[in-house]
Order: structure tokens, then sequence, then C-alpha cells
């Protein structure tokens, strides 16, 4: 999309028109002109790769830039850098008011510390530039299942943060890993449901009900005598609607008619801008209702634009409802609650297994400038689908080519079955992949077993033993298949064995047992299905330049998706990485 017209009625133009420009891969590059926002539009938005004060040339996001037609039009600018796991370490801004630094992590991906510039008073004011310091110093302290025991803020108490006066741990946790209190906010217990989604917060005394459907769709919270009823885009309270979800942002009623406010999103559909038409005649008067402006990880900027004109609407970071009753300071991200101040989760990860390598409170990998965590699930880049099984793939796949940039380690020997499942994965520095006949797993997974126990798993040579004792090595059957050079590479054989439609199983099935010479068609399985759709010009399921060696990495899903990525050294051999998530 280059351009979307908002608003406005059928007899006049729209109130924003707003267009998208983007850099040659496709990605997205600008919402309107932030060098020329004119007087028209009311919020444009940058983002720099290789641009900035330390440009980036492996997709992180270098710089954001954004105004807006607001009190305070100045431009606002973050810069950011990253650790070699392209986790974020700092975001300095253009005004040194509303810096990141002092991000260092453990080996899990669990922030150990954090420095946040902000708000030190009630009333800051960007403009005066009063109010501002150092708001949070935070150290973080953990279990050894990577559960938060206590954080200390070494600045200001008061905001930000809120570090209470507490001698002992902050928190606690139930067997699931569940939050149960919270020493700071005054939190003595939760109770949770068979989705481990909080039934019940108690918080000095008071309680805070939730009520879910059989899935986890929040149906109804109750706190302070007002209960608020979610019933789909629907919103009441105390039995009264308050408003209801659009496209394009919300619809609220407004004396005996409806009113409808618009809204600008980020790249990671945060809400930044809200506006309304208040005119009553034909020419149109557009009302910022709020601006929101964000640290990564979700934390709002204060002391510029934060005036909101009639009723308060608890949406924001992610377009998730902030939940401040009782100062819980939580944003509802439908499986899980998270918690800005603190850039981490309350609850486990439902999907932990799948994400092994992360901590399973971590939020968006710690790189919270390219992923959002749509639901509480998992995460997704900037542009991904929302479909969970590739969203999921393509992170882990990004993560690690980009771990692989610098130079080509940390492969994992991978054991499959005949069917494209992982039995194992162990990294050991090579790139094999082994494929366990069906009738050998069980034998397999106790020789495993015996060789981790004698601590040998981290031995390649142990391990391709191990693999063709009860199976083959796909990378050997390739190279003795008697094939060209050409129809060596394992992503060719790929392609062309399975081309756009056929499933893991089949691909590994084809190529294995295929060229092994047991599939029926024998080593020329891949050679006339190859030549095929070379023919019928369909190899270009893979860019050609593919074809020429075996420099790049591939990702196989069941979807299946074929998704080959280029490694940053090209000049380095490598067999593919195969991932194959089922």
């Amino acid at each position: 999309m280059v351009k979307k017209n908002v608003g406005g009625k059928t007899t006049q133009t729209a109130l924003q028109n707003v267009d998208y420009s983007y850099n040659i891969r496709g990605w997205l590059k600008a919402i309107n002109d932030v060098s020329n926002i004119g007087t028209v539009d009311l919020f444009a938005f940058k983002l720099g790769y290789n641009e900035g004060t330390t440009p980036l040339y492996n997709g992180n996001i270098a710089l954001t830039q954004w105004k807006t037609r607001n009190t305070d039009s100045s431009l606002k600018t973050y810069n950011y850098t990253y650790d070699a796991l392209n986790r974020i370490l700092t975001a300095t801004d253009n005004t040194a008011k509303f810096n990141l630094t002092g991000l260092s992590y453990d080996k899990n991906g669990n922030i150990m510390g954090l420095i946040r510039q902000g708000q030190v008073v009630e009333t800051p004011s960007l403009a005066a530039g009063t109010g501002y310091g150092t708001m949070d110093n935070l150290v973080y302290a953990y279990d050894s299942g990577n559960k938060l025991l206590k954080v200390t803020d070494n600045a200001n108490d008061t905001y930000g943060f809120k570090d209470g006066i507490n001698t002992g741990d902050d928190f606690s946790y139930d067997a699931n890993g569940n939050m149960l209190t919270d020493a700071n906010k005054g939190i003595t217990n939760i109770l949770y449901n068979h989705l481990n989604l909080p039934t019940q917060v108690t918080i000095a005394g008071q309680n805070i009900l939730y009520i879910y459907d059989a899935v986890g769709t929040k149906l109804r919270k109750t706190v302070s005598g007002i209960t608020t009823d979610y019933s789909g885009n629907y919103i009441y309270e105390n039995g009264t609607l308050q408003f209801f979800n659009t496209a394009e942002g919300y619809v609220e009623p407004k004396g005996t008619g409806w009113e409808y406010v618009f809204q600008y999103k980020d790249h990671l559909g945060n809400i930044r801008l809200s506006y309304a038409d208040v005119s009553t005649t034909s020419t149109p008067i557009l009302q910022i209702r709020e601006e929101n402006n964000y640290y990564p990880f979700g934390l709002k900027h204060k002391g510029y634009n934060n005036a909101q004109t009639f009723r308060d609407h608890k949406y924001g970071f992610g377009n998730k409802e902030e939940q401040d009753e009782l100062g819980l300071g939580w944003i509802d991200i439908t499986a899980r609650n998270y918690d800005p101040a603190l850039g981490r989760w309350m609850n486990l990860d439902p999907l932990a297994e799948l994400m092994r390598r992360h901590s399973p409170y971590n939020y968006a990998f710690d790189n919270p400038v390219y992923f959002i965590d749509a639901d509480g699930m998992l995460p997704i880049g900037k542009g991904e689908e929302t479909d969970a099984e590739k969203s999921l793939n393509e992170s882990i796949a990004q993560q690690e080519i980009q771990e692989n940039n610098e130079k080509i380690k940390g492969f994992f020997t991978k054991f499959v079955t005949e069917g494209g499942e992982i039995i194992a994965d162990t990294e050991d520095g090579s790139n094999e992949v082994f494929v366990i006949k069906d009738e050998n797993v069980e034998g397999f997974t106790k020789d495993l077993e015996n060789v981790i126990d004698k601590k040998e798993d981290l031995d390649p040579k142990k391990n391709k033993e191990l693999g063709e004792k009860h199976g083959f090595n796909i990378n050997n059957i390739l190279e003795e298949s008697g094939l060209s050079a050409f129809e060596k590479d394992f992503d060719f054989q790929m392609g062309h064995s399975c081309g756009f439609s056929g499933s893991t199983g089949a691909c590994i099935g084809a190529i294995a047992l295929g060229l092994e010479g047991k599939g029926g068609g024998g080593a020329s399985l891949g050679r006339e299905i190859g030549k095929k759709h070379k023919e019928q010009g369909l190899m270009n399921v893979f860019d050609p330049i593919f074809f020429d060696g075996s420099n790049f990495d591939i990702k196989v899903t069941s979807s299946p998706s074929f998704r080959p990525f280029k490694l940053e050294d090209a000049n380095k051999p490598v067999k593919p990485l195969i991932f194959l998530e089922n």
C-alpha cells in the first residue's frame, strides 16, 4: 500500500491522505514525510536502516523519527544500537530527555539492567527542559528458572518503575511460572484459570476480577464498582456503550449521535496519534484527541503533547488495553500480561517449547523496535504476516541468520525422522542433517542419551557416528548420488523434489530415500523433477542466484514454505542449515 485516504464525509475530501514509502527491499521507510509535514498531515514517521548515528546493514532499525502537528511540532529522533545477538543496547533521543541506556542481558535474554531518562517530577516540561533526569536505574535478579525475583531502582522510585520498600524478594510464582505476588505494587495474590490467565488480582485488599470464555477471550472486568464488558469490538461500562473499534480507529457516542475517531499507528501497530473532525459544517476541523510516544519496551514519554480531550482511551502500545486500575500497570496482550516498566511478561510463554533459546519471559526477543508481540504468543517482525507458524519460523530464522553473520558458527547437527520431524538437534558447530530410519528411532534415542551423559554431544565426529549408525547423512547422499555439481545442492533438491506444494515429510522422503535408491525412483527422482521444473521455468521457487552453490541457509516448514536466506559472507561455502518446524 502506498496511499490511503482516511475519514471525511461522502461530500468531502478525506480528512487525511496517508502516504507510505518503502526501500528497494520492500521494507517500510516512511509514513508521510517528516521533512515536509505541511499544513495538512497530522503525523509523520520515518524508519532508518543504514542511516543515523550508527548505520546498520542487517535489517535492524537504526533510527526512527516522528513529527506531529501538535503543540510541540519539533522533530523527534531515536538512534538505536544493538549487541551481536540483535538485542537492543541503547536508544538515544535528540532531546536527551528520553534516553534508554545501560541495557545488559544474561545468556537467556533476561534483562539484567537498564537506565531510563525521563520525568522526575509530576509535571515535566520538554519545552522548558525542566523536570527530567535519571528516572530509572534498574538492577534485576533472577532464579535459575528465568523468574524475576527482585528489581532494585537506584534512581527515582516515584516515576517509571516504582520501587517499593522491600527487604526480601519482590515477586513470587506458582508452579506454572505465573506471578503470584508483586511487593512493589502491593499485589498480594493472583488467581489463574486453566489457561494461565488471571481471574482475580488482589491489590491492597481490593480485587480486580476477570471472566473469559473457554478459549481465553476476555469477556468482563470488574474493579472499583465499574464492570467493563467486552463484546467483540464493542466495549461497555456498567451497561453503557463506550466505543467500538473500526479498521482506522474507533467510534464513540456523542450526544444523540456518534463520533468517529481516527488513529495513526507506527510500523508496529502502536497507536501514536488519534484525531476527529469536530466541525458542525461541511468544512472539516481536525482535533487531536491524544498523542502517544514510547520508549523501547513500551513505557510512554511524559512532558510534551500529553493533553487528552474527551474520554481517556486506554489503548496504545500494540493497540492493546492498558490496565492501570489500582496501580496495576499491566498491558493486556491477550494470552499474557506485560509490564512496560520492566520490559518483560508476568506469565510464562505459552509457546516456550518452540523458542528454547529465549527466556520465556523476555519481550520481543529483546528487540522491541523491530518485533511486536501481537497476542502474547510469539513475536513477529514489522510487516510480517500474523499467521502463527509462519511468523514463528521467520523470527527464529532471522535470529539464526543474524547470529551467524559475523562468522559461520553455531550450526546444529539435526536428526530428523523420515517424515521430517525433528528428534534432536545438537550444537556441535557442524551443519549435517541425518535422517533416522523410523524403525531405528528408539535405538537412536537411547544411544543419544548415553552420548549426552558422557558429555560427548558437542563432538561432531560422535554425532556423525550416531547418525550414520541409525540412519543416513543427506549431505553424503547428495555427494555420492552421481548428480552434477549443479544438482547437488540441498536447496536445489528441495525446490524440485517438492515444488510449491509438497510437505516437509515428502521432501525428506524424496531426497533422502529417493537419492539413496530406496524410494522407487532412485537417484533419477531428483534429476527428472529438477529438469522438468527447469524447463517449465519453475525453479524460481528460489532466486536463481541460489543455483550456483551452497552458500545459503534454507528454512523448511510444514506449511510448506521454502524461504532462503543469504549469509553475510557468501564467499565461505557452507551447506544449508535446515529448520524443520512441524
